[in-house]
C-alpha cells in the first residue's frame, strides 16, 4: 500500500514539475518575442516638426538630404544617427506599456549644426514619449504633449 501511494505522489510531482517547466518556457518565450517585436527598432528618418495643430507642420531642412536627420534604434539600447551635419550616438530607454522613451548621452561629432540641426538635437534631448500612428509613422513627443518630431521608416 505504501508503495502505491509513493508511486502516485511521484507521478503527481513529476506532472507538476512538467507543468511548471512549461509555464516558465512559455513566459520566457513570450518575453523574448515581445522584445524582438518592438516596433521602434530600425532606422527612422525625420520629416519635420509638428504641434497638435495639423497646419503647424514645419518641414525639416534641408529636405533633400538623404542621410540627414536619421535615428537607428538598436535592440541593445543604443541609438545612432545623423543630424544636419554630425553623426550622433547615445542610449535610449523605452517603456512600451507606457509609450515612454528617453535619450541619454546623445551627442557626436562637433561640427556646427546647419539648417534645423540644432533644433532637431534639442528636441531629441527633450523626448519623453512616443506613438506609432496608423500609417506606421513614429511620433516622438518633446517639450509637451502637443509638440513632436515625425519620423518615417527608412
Amino acid at each position: 500500500m505504501h508503495f502505491y501511494i509513493a508511486r502516485k505522489m511521484k507521478r503527481q510531482l513529476l506532472s507538476f514539475s512538467k507543468l511548471t517547466l512549461l509555464i516558465v518556457l512559455v513566459l520566457m518565450g513570450s518575453g523574448c518575442e515581445e522584445e524582438a517585436n518592438i516596433p521602434l527598432l530600425g532606422i527612422w528618418k525625420c520629416k519635420g516638426f509638428y504641434t497638435s495643430n495639423p497646419e503647424s507642420f514645419k518641414q525639416i531642412m534641408p529636405e533633400d538630404c538623404k542621410s540627414c536627420y536619421t535615428l537607428e534604434l538598436k535592440s541593445n539600447g543604443t541609438v545612432a544617427g545623423q543630424t544636419s551635419t554630425n553623426e550622433v550616438m547615445g542610449f535610449y530607454e523605452v517603456n512600451p506599456s507606457l509609450k515612454q522613451i528617453s535619450f541619454t548621452n546623445f551627442g557626436g561629432t562637433e561640427i556646427n549644426e546647419l539648417f534645423d540641426g540644432r533644433q532637431y538635437v534639442e528636441a531629441i534631448l527633450q523626448v519623453h514619449s512616443y506613438q506609432i500612428n496608423d500609417l506606421g509613422e513614429l511620433l516622438l513627443f518633446y517639450a509637451n504633449e502637443s509638440q513632436y518630431l515625425l519620423f518615417v521608416a527608412d
